[in-house]
């Protein structure tokens, strides 16, 4: 009987253990995206909490997953500027929470057009994590702070995620250009 509870605990510490949860950009301005990790097949609620307890929006409710790696866009364009809270609970009894930051325009990305465009990490240190739900045909551009073009890619078949090595590159802000036929968006990066 004890084996069985031994057991049964070093499942649920692998599990809880190897689950993650994280938002990037955070802070950030109207959208963040929410990244998270199940090891095993599983029921899964996500929620986010203002600061006063209230649920603001929920992701997920009891719904089944397979295990694997997902990421979920949360909009938050019509609530206020502050502090929230990203909830993760799995059926299995695993859960996780998260703060995350909501701020005015001055946070390190900015949304300039409605395409979705995801830097991470940010800030950066040696690769850059382009991602998009934009696919198809893609132009990325890279751009100093002082307007100096110091990357260029143009992909004909971008699938959602494009990692950049900038382990050589001057530690400083960067502005990323992403284009397509639909649509454009921009952020700013620093590396560190």
């Amino acid at each position: 009987m004890k084996l069985f509870f031994l057991v049964l605990l070093a499942t649920l510490f692998s599990e809880l253990s190897s689950q993650t949860l994280a938002a990037n950009p955070n802070p950030f301005v109207k959208r963040t995206l929410i990244t998270y990790n199940l090891v095993n097949a599983d029921t899964v609620t996500l929620l986010v909490y203002s600061s006063l307890g209230s649920v603001v929006a929920t992701v997920h409710s009891n719904t089944p997953m397979q295990a694997g790696n997902y990421s979920d866009s949360l909009s938050m364009d019509n609530h206020s500027d502050g502090v929230y809270f990203v909830f993760l609970k799995s059926k299995k009894g695993c859960q996780q929470t998260i703060k995350i930051l909501k701020t005015y325009q001055t946070a390190i990305e900015e949304l300039l057009f409605d395409s979705e465009l995801n830097v991470n990490p940010n800030p950066a240190n040696e690769v850059l994590n382009i991602q998009s739900s934009l696919r198809g045909e893609i132009n990325i551009r890279i751009y100093s702070v002082s307007g100096q073009l110091r990357y260029e890619a143009s992909l004909r078949k971008f699938s959602g995620k494009h990692p950049i090595d900038v382990s050589d590159w001057e530690r400083e802000i960067y502005f990323v250009e992403m284009r397509n036929e639909t649509g454009s968006a921009k952020r700013k990066i620093i590396l560190k």
